[in-house]
């Protein structure tokens, strides 16, 4: 499947017609979108997942191959075909909205007079096609298909899990027949086996570690029953279930009319000359399988090791990119790929034609498609870049697709995330385990989104966006907003004027606008897992209010007491958060017009936090400890004693005053290297660490988020009254 095809086959009846299937796959959201491309093309390793599938049937000597999709993507996958490089008849035929195997079969019937191999487009197998359709050429059943061994995941990637509901799996050994195929639920310990189905089959091996490729191989005949049959919708769910307990229940061939297909089914010549060692069975194995004894028969190829999948779901399509560019023949980087200094792309990656990579970058198991630029200080690790993206400087993207078009300012920080075509990601942003789909090519929702989602996670500065209807000015937009014309939005005036201002309907419009995009973003991401996982990882309890900037947490460290203080405002330490700012005066047409434009430095990828930690027990002074993070590092500024735990961690001015007239101790970096070293100990031993500091950067993002979407609220209720 990973080479070419190499050999011609001779021009004569088909032994086999190939049916691709190409249909939509809500599961591969975002990447599926009709911005993006037909699941059919999306990349991997360079190449569209189609090519590894033709290439695979041309090998295998299959070259009648119809590809069947729908009316959405029918002209960009008759494009592909009329460029790809093959030696096989292709053709697309468009199937409306069916969805599924057997309905689409029953439709092409009509133009199929031989054998039939169905192959989804996803498929990524690195066995021979001719390997397994030797198995149906010499055992001659009514379905061949094929089962593989779940690979070990490469990490996968998206905002998803991956979900596997793995049947259980009986294959006869001694002639690899598929006697079993039951649905397991995951709780169940135990599968019941009938006593018939072990004394027929006493070889038989059970596995629940086997997942369907969807590949099958069918008889003639079955295509006539399906069409006999029109409540089989799925060959996996309903016609492979009916076919493999019907070889063990004679009484399934009678009342589910199999019986009549059976007896009308053409006599084929059998050459025993041909060996099973071709396909890795012992010789002879099975021959006996060949007479009119048991005229309903089902096998099963077994892949073990090796690489095989489906890419139906984001994880298991990231795997599949992976494990590819690692044995993939083709040239790492492109030699019309223009690699900056000090840039490292490692030898399980691969960059795509004339895509330009800045000074020091770094590229781990990841794939970065054609024409994409991306800055200085990027660090992609284990994620998917398609075409013609761009990465500001600074980006480090962990586990992430990234859908051909989009665009990541600088500084941002994804992991585990979807950004899906045409997308754009602010400068400073940082996303773990979210699907990013605002557009810049739609105006409105360009400001909407920019208006709404702008990173206030880099900055408390609000967008400069002014949305006055009776000027229609626009003043000021942020970096990547200083790229799109934003018309002048004339907002509803249907509200009635409020208070004594002439703006008041319009500013309490937009501000309800802005309040039902927060909630709907809250709601649907609600309370993020990290603070659950550190609070019983750490022991430490958050305590902070709705309203109030000041967070605590607590906990106890044997007899200690320990209080470790922060505030949100915090986030307002970033140096210069706005990165380019184009400020646009109106012209006499009404157009915006840039006027000036200021750059300022890269934003540091984090923000510096000050902190206290008191210790507290019986006995003992209170020790008060200021400290500040940066790149997770902690630095101690000062270290006092006080006389009660009150004074330490109360608010009022009072209490603040007497702590500042308490001794600050000495300068802590002209201590001794091993005193400041047991200090750091003592400080880790709590779990006041990098880990902490991690946690409270993070923490302010989320809570000035919600603190962000209570202003809004008492805003509009300030205006409103």
């Amino acid at each position: 499947m990973f080479g070419s095809a190499a050999q011609s086959y001779d021009d004569q009846a088909p032994e086999f017609k190939a049916i691709v299937l190409t249909m939509s796959d809500s599961d591969m959201y975002p990447l599926t979108e009709p911005e993006n491309m037909p699941k059919a093309l999306l990349p991997i390793a360079n190449k569209p997942m189609l090519w590894y599938v033709l290439q695979w049937l041309e090998q295998g000597g299959v070259l009648d191959i119809k590809i069947v999709t729908t009316h959405e993507w029918e002209v960009e996958i008759s494009n592909y075909v009329d460029v790809y490089k093959g030696i096989a008849n292709i053709t697309v035929k468009e199937l409306g909205d069916v969805t599924e195997s057997a309905d689409a079969l029953r439709l092409l019937a009509p133009q199929i007079k031989s054998d039939v191999i169905v192959v989804p487009c996803d498929l990524i197998v690195d066995v021979p096609a001719a390997h397994f359709l030797d198995m149906f050429r010499l055992r001659r059943p009514a379905i061949s298909t094929l089962f593989y061994e779940v690979m070990k995941s490469e990490g996968g990637g998206g905002s998803s899990k991956a979900r596997l509901d793995l049947p259980c799996v009986g294959i006869d050994q001694p002639s690899s027949r598929l006697v079993l195929v039951q649905d397991i639920e995951k709780k169940q310990a135990v599968t019941s086996l009938p006593m018939s189905l072990i004394r027929r089959f006493p070889s038989m091996v059970l596995s629940n570690k086997m997942c369907d490729s969807h590949v099958y191989v069918l008889k003639r005949w079955v295509l006539d029953y399906i069409v006999a049959n029109p409540e089989i919708s799925s060959i996996q769910d309903d016609l492979l279930p009916l076919f493999v307990q019907a070889q063990t229940q004679p009484s399934l061939l009678e009342s589910n009319d199999i019986s009549k297909y059976l007896l009308s089914r053409p006599a084929r010549h059998v050459d025993e000359s041909d060996t099973s060692a071709q396909f890795g069975m012992p010789d002879g194995a099975g021959l006996g399988e060949l007479d009119n004894s048991d005229p309903l028969k089902v096998f099963a190829y077994i892949r073990r090791n090796g690489i095989a999948g489906r890419a139906d779901q984001v994880p298991l399509y990231c795997d599949l990119n992976c494990a590819v560019a690692r044995i993939a023949v083709d040239t790492r980087v492109d030699e019309s790929a223009v690699l900056a200094q000090q840039t490292q792309v490692g030898a399980d990656s691969m960059v795509g034609p004339s895509s330009q990579l800045g000074d020091r970058c770094s590229i781990k198991r990841s794939v970065v498609g054609a024409h994409c630029i991306i800055g200085k200080n990027v660090k992609i690790i284990n994620s998917v870049i398609m075409d013609h993206v761009t990465i500001g400087d600074g980006v480090r993207l962990e586990s992430c697709v990234v859908c051909k078009l989009a665009k990541i300012g600088d500084s941002a920080q994804l992991k585990d995330c979807e950004v899906g075509a045409k997308s754009f990601v602010l400068k400073g942003a940082k996303r773990s385990g979210v699907t990013i789909t605002a557009h810049t090519d739609d105006d409105e929702d360009a400001t909407e989104f920019l208006a709404s989602t702008a990173s206030r996670s880099a900055s408390r500065i609000a967008l400069s966006t002014s949305r006055c209807a009776a000027t229609g000015t626009l003043k000021a937009l942020p970096c990547l907003a200083a790229r799109i014309a934003l018309p002048a939005r004339s907002l509803s005036t249907s509200v009635p004027v409020r208070g004594n201002g002439s703006i008041d309907s319009d500013l309490s419009h937009t501000l309800q606008e802005e309040i039902d995009y927060e909630s709907k973003q809250a709601a649907e991401e609600g309370e993020p897992e990290f603070i659950q996982a550190f609070a019983e990882k750490t022991g430490f309890k958050l305590k902070t209010k709705l309203g109030e900037s000041k967070v605590a947490m607590t906990k106890q460290y044997g007899t200690e007491s320990i209080t470790v203080s922060f505030d949100v405002s915090e986030i307002l330490n970033i140096d210069d958060p706005i990165a380019d700012i184009s400020v646009y005066r109106e012209s006499e047409q009404g157009d915006a017009v840039k006027e000036a434009e200021k750059k300022s430095e890269d934003t540091p990828e984090d923000f510096p936090i000050f902190f206290t930690a008191t210790f507290a027990k019986p006995g003992a002074p209170v020790l008060y400890m200021e400290l500040e993070s940066e790149d997770g590092i902690i630095g101690v500024d000062h270290m006092r004693f006080l006389p009660n735990e009150e004074t330490a961690i109360s608010a009022l001015l009072e209490k603040d005053w007497a702590r500042k007239q308490v001794y600050c101790g000495p300068i802590f970096g002209q201590l001794s290297d091993d005193l400041k070293e047991n200090v750091d100990e003592f400080l880790a031993e709590r779990s006041i660490d990098t880990a902490l500091t991690l946690f409270m950067q993070d923490f302010i993002e989320y809570k000035e988020q919600g603190e962000y979407l209570n202003w809004l609220k008492k805003f509009k209720s300030f205006i409103d009254a």
